[in-house]
């Protein structure tokens, strides 16, 4: 955040989709399959930011593969570490009632 202040991107309210979109067309301007070599540096952030636009709002809202909520991140990862436990407790008692029918 102190370098997007730095380099005069900063205010305080919604600059962070503002921040995104200026990133991921700069990004997508370096790449050197979008336009053609001879489009200079300008024709290709402004070939950028179109693209960028089109896809943003959907991009942008996807979270995958994150949820959008950490508590439900937070409780999944619980109830799998708990089935987990289950499945180590049951492999266990597996093999104690294989050994004693041995």
């Amino acid at each position: 955040m102190m370098v997007e202040w730095m380099r005069g991107n900063f205010k305080f309210g919604g600059h962070k989709k503002e921040c995104v979109k200026r990133r991921s067309s700069l990004s997508l301007a370096s790449n050197p399959f979008l336009g053609t070599p001879s489009d200079s540096r300008e024709e290709k952030i402004i070939m950028a930011r179109e693209v960028v636009e089109t896809v943003f709002d959907e991009c942008y809202a996807d979270t995958h593969p994150l949820p959008c909520d950490l508590g439900i991140l937070k409780k999944g990862m619980m109830k799998r570490d708990l089935e987990l436990k289950h499945s180590e407790d049951k492999i266990k008692q597996q093999l104690k009632n294989d050994s004693s029918n041995s």
